[in-house]
């Protein structure tokens, strides 16, 4: 699951920076490659706030 996420994601912010500002592919690897880090972090969160949850 997570790691669909983050492709997801990774796709997505690519897109974003292609399409929208005319980014050049570089570009475009280095949003897919943000995107992708920026998933990890997010599904990373959200488990620890889980954790925290259930030990109270």
């Amino acid at each position: 699951m997570r790691l669909l996420l983050a492709l997801a994601f990774g796709l997505t912010t690519k897109l974003i920076a292609i399409h929208m500002f005319g980014a050049s592919p570089a570009e475009g690897f280095i949003a897919y490659t943000l995107g992708w880090i920026l998933a990890n972090q997010v599904t990373t969160e959200v488990a620890a706030d889980e954790q925290r949850c259930q030990n109270g």
